[in-house]
């Protein structure tokens, strides 16, 4: 999906690093991945995966508020502008459930 999106950017919420490492691995050809997780850890091993620029940031109790957050700090640190297409992958927990999804949203 991310390849077929004119001017979109990859975004990766992850507590543990596995699916950014995991689609790190299949190669996008976007050079904006951004992978975000709650943990020093996880954001120093993410570093060195190829491609991935990593933050640390808390995850909100609902996903919503997560994504609110995370497109604030890009725009915030002008990686994206406003309309810009973000495909977001994830598989955090969100009020107690799995959230493993796929979603397109517009900063």
């Amino acid at each position: 999906m991310i390849d077929s999106l004119p001017d979109a950017r990859l975004i990766v919420l992850t507590r543990r690093g596995v699916l950014a490492n995991h689609v790190a691995m299949l190669r996008p050809r976007t050079t904006s991945f951004y992978a975000f997780t709650p943990t020093d850890r996880v954001c120093q091993q993410l570093s060195l995966s190829r491609g991935v620029r990593a933050f640390k940031m808390p995850f909100a109790s609902n996903i919503e508020e997560t994504i609110h957050r995370v497109t604030q700090l890009l725009l915030a640190e002008n990686l994206v502008r406003t309309g810009t297409p973000l495909v977001i992958v994830s598989d955090i927990l969100s009020d107690h459930f799995a959230a493993n999804s796929i979603l397109l949203h517009h900063a």
